[in-house]
């Protein structure tokens, strides 16, 4: 829909579609026709957005601390932390950690965050794990998703 400026000038606001093949379109109405609005398919030169991929490194995450008696019932351990690394969309990404399954002792440190440590109070002989799912979405709301696996260990000499 058109619309005038404080000058008379005209604008109009276009918004952009992906097509399957990775080109962009911009839905055009030129016309009212007996049967509606008619569309133009317009490819725009130079603007092909690929899909979000992100991937996540290491894969597995896992932190294992041996303590010799007498040692503390109780401790807090901390991982060495994973890396998602996005690629494709607009490059305008954010991110999000979230628990898939597993111990709810385990905690996302920096949650919103492209890195993460995870950390989790512990008892002795215990381990602890759980999946946890990185989404990166772009700023034009595509997105992707990877899993992470992070294992916790608290181990002692009996």
């Amino acid at each position: 829909m058109a619309a005038k400026r404080w000058n008379g000038v005209s604008t109009v606001t276009l918004t952009t579609a992906e097509r399957w093949d990775g080109t962009t379109m911009i839905p055009l109405t030129i016309a009212k026709r007996w049967d509606g609005t008619a569309f133009i398919d317009m490819g725009i030169p130079g603007i092909v957005i690929t899909p979000v991929v992100v991937t996540v490194q290491p894969g597995v995450d896992t932190k294992t601390v041996f303590d010799s008696e007498p040692a503390p019932n109780f401790i807090t351990i901390t991982t060495d932390g994973v890396v998602a690394n996005p690629s494709g969309g607009d490059g305008n990404y954010t991110f999000l950690w979230t628990k898939k399954s597993g111990s709810s002792a385990i905690i996302a440190d920096t949650p919103t965050s492209s890195m993460t440590t995870f950390h989790a109070l512990i008892g002795k002989q215990q381990t602890l794990s759980a999946v946890y799912t990185i989404t990166a979405t772009d700023g034009l709301g595509a997105f992707d998703e990877a899993d992470v696996t992070v294992n916790i260990s608290y181990e002692t000499d009996l």
